[in-house]
């Protein structure tokens, strides 16, 4: 499959009737086409090549079960290449193929293709952990112009797009990685040319990892779609997920696009693939990987060139012997920075373990949007200036997390490391301006704090502003990390056999530990004491709006203007920002495990609409309520109803575990080498 798709060009143009043939409309069936697909399949003719089948049966049904069990097809993607290149593949699929494709078909009905469900969809089982980074290609000519590009093909990188993609690549120089797949669109395609340079393994472009399929808004500017849609436009703004055009839902569609290309992705042979697309396809596929549905559309931010990481880990289940033998030991291996512990996969097949025991894999979200850029300077998340901002700063190394225990106490302090670290930390948000650093009591976190208090008040004497900063620091005790309780000082891998220690937690309590709905709860009660700061902040620059626009007219043309944003600096632990990035994406404690979080990592949170007000110290109540949105037994579920990008006081993860600024202590993207134990 990857010769002939190489040999396809980006954009199909055939002549065939339920193919576009226009570059600004997405080359896939459309909703016209249906009746003449259903007519061939009835009709069994077997002209239509078997690549084909396969791909009219993902796009007919847009329902669960074909989607996910009968028609998730490694092959769909070469589906449209084979009629591309003018491919007649005579009687290349059986009378059975057709037969069992019509019965799909009917089976289908009239179920609209603009609709797809995710519901029961599952990652397939992996016996090697596997790492999957996602770049987003360069800045291209339509993104500089504010032209809305969609799946169509006509822009190319910009010279600050191919400087992009030259800092990515450089950024990733050392980095291993077993193969690539790429969108064939021409800006992922060069972006994955700069990046991938010398190296000889394969480079696979895959057709669902182009852009998202917007139909009638591609090719037109900003404007033009506000001025030409209207209400449409608005609700591809505020409500992306229910967005609806020419008969087609495109978030959901790529959505259940998504799912298909991870079959292809976790699937393929290699333990670390780089995968180079597209801003909303990579939020798709980071949505899809943790268990978020269409509604997070916009709330992880994908950057141009922006890295993201995904950590799979196999999930496996003690054999159970029919002859009541005892489980023999198999060898662990410490996984905690991929998300937990699991039995090694070569030693557990040595002693007859059967497929079917693999369970589906753990995911963990290891970074998201690592920008060449460092994302503290830019206010703008997904093209709105934000309003506030929260950034996460996890406190430095300790000796405890270096040789990967739980914390021996909770007054353990910084090693020689965590000092460095904070004091990296510092300079990277001295060219913040802030007010405000909310802090845990613990000692690793205050000096952490301290370390960030110092850079900013001395701002001035470091050329980084005209006159002295005045920073308060607020101890907050709901910050204070999780109690571990007799886990304190164990080694992480060693508490749990067979999972990884945050499910251990999740089922047991952890004797003299803090319970998960306790950590939740904390994590709820730091965000409203955040809100309530930043909202009081927004009233008062709101009171005092009419005199500094006066005088800003007095100071004249060249004065700078004024800045309405307010950022506040969280000193912390992993766990607690673990917690809090659930709160924000309301999500419930099943996520702890979801995400990584490094010593010395920063995290940014933006609320392009505001914060609101808060409702109450324990807005958690209604936590776990709603619907779910997991993906297998792989996700999370969705929490609290109403999120969506567009809403007054919901935050956008603008990254997550941001450790470039740390220099020779960053956090390499992928793997270690083959020799190393842990992975």
């Amino acid at each position: 499959m990857a010769t002939l798709l190489r040999s396809q060009p980006p954009i199909l143009s055939v002549s065939a009737p339920w193919l576009s043939t226009s570059s600004l409309l997405p080359a896939s069936p459309s909703a016209a086409s249906l009746p003449f697909i259903r007519t061939a399949f009835a009709s069994g003719r077997t002209h239509l090549p078997a690549t084909l089948l396969a791909g009219a049966r993902k796009y007919l049904s847009g329902s669960a079960p074909v989607l996910q069990r009968r028609a998730v097809s490694r092959a769909s993607s070469a589906a449209w290449g084979t009629l591309g290149s003018g491919g007649n593949v005579a009687a290349s699929a059986t009378a059975s193929t057709v037969a069992e494709t019509a019965t799909e078909v009917r089976d289908a009905g009239s179920a609209p293709q603009s609709a797809p469900n995710l519901a029961g969809f599952e990652f397939p089982v992996i016996k090697e952990a596997k790492r999957v980074v996602l770049v987003r290609h360069g800045e291209s000519t339509w993104n500089a112009t504010g032209r809305i590009q969609g799946s169509s093909d006509f822009s190319v990188l910009t010279a600050k797009g191919e400087s992009q993609a030259e800092t990515s690549r450089q950024m990733l120089a050392a980095d291993s990685f077993d193969l690539c797949f790429h969108s064939p669109l021409q800006r992922s395609a060069r972006t994955a040319e700069v990046i991938w340079a010398a190296r000889t393994a394969p480079m696979i472009p895959l057709h669902d990892l182009r852009e998202i399929d917007l139909y009638s808004f591609q090719g037109l500017f900003k404007e033009e779609g506000k001025a030409r849609f209207g209400e449409n436009y608005r609700m591809w703004q505020k409500d992306a997920a229910n967005f609806e055009i020419d008969g087609h839902y495109p978030v959901r569609e790529l959505w259940a696009r998504a799912a298909v290309c991870w079959q292809e992705i976790l699937r393929s042979e290699g333990r670390s693939v780089l995968v180079v697309a597209h801003n909303a396809v990579n939020q798709a596929l980071v949505a899809t990987a943790t268990g978020l549905g269409p509604e997070y559309f916009r709330l992880l931010l994908q950057s141009n060139c922006g890295v993201s990481v995904l950590d799979f880990v196999p999930h496996y289940k003690p054999h159970s012997h029919s002859h009541s033998e005892a489980v023999p030991p198999y060898k662990a291996h410490d996984y905690s920075h991929a998300g937990g512990v699991v039995v090694d996969a070569v030693a557990a097949a040595e002693k007859g373990v059967e497929e079917e025991e693999y369970l589906l894999p753990y995911v963990c979200l290891n970074r998201l949007n690592q920008t060449p850029a460092p994302p503290i300077l830019a206010g703008v998340s997904g093209g709105r200036k934000a309003k506030a901002r929260v950034i996460l700063v996890c406190h430095g190394d300790t000796d405890s997390s270096a040789q990967r225990r739980f914390p021996r106490s909770s007054q353990e302090p910084l090693n020689m490391l965590g000092v460095v670290q904070s004091r990296k930390t510092a300079e990277l948000l001295l060219d913040l301006r802030v007010d405000t650093i909310f802090s845990s009591p613990l000692p690793r976190a205050t000096r952490t704090a301290e370390a960030v208090l110092e850079v900013q008040e001395a701002a001035d004497c470091l050329g980084a502003d005209c006159e002295p900063r005045y920073v308060d620091v607020v101890t907050v005790e709901e910050l204070t990390d999780l109690g571990y309780g007799t886990w304190e000082g164990a080694m992480r891998a060693e508490v749990s056999a067979h999972e990884r220690w945050e499910d251990q937690i999740k089922s047991a309590a952890v004797t003299n530990g803090e319970s998960l709905p306790s950590l939740w709860d904390r994590a709820d009660k730091v965000w409203t004491v955040i809100r309530r700061h930043l909202a009081e902040v927004q009233r008062d620059r709101s009171a005092s709006a009419g005199a500094d626009v006066a005088a800003a007219t007095e100071a004249g043309p060249g004065s700078p203007p004024i800045e309405r944003s307010e950022t506040v600096i969280v000193v912390g632990h992993e766990t607690v920002f673990q917690a809090m990035l659930a709160s924000c994406l309301k999500l419930p404690d099943d996520a702890l495990g979801s995400f990584r979080l490094d010593p010395g990592s920063i995290t940014v949170v933006d609320f392009p609409d505001g914060v609101g007000e808060p409702e109450s110290s324990n807005e958690s109540d209604s936590k776990g309520d709603g619907a779910a949105g997991a993906v297998g037994g792989a996700g999370v579920a969705t929490g609290k109803q109403g999120i969506s990008a567009g809403v007054v006081g919901q935050g956008v993860v603008r990254c997550i575990n941001y450790t470039a600024h740390l220099g020779r202590w960053a956090v390499p993207v992928t793997l270690p080498s083959a020799n190393d134990e842990d992975f």
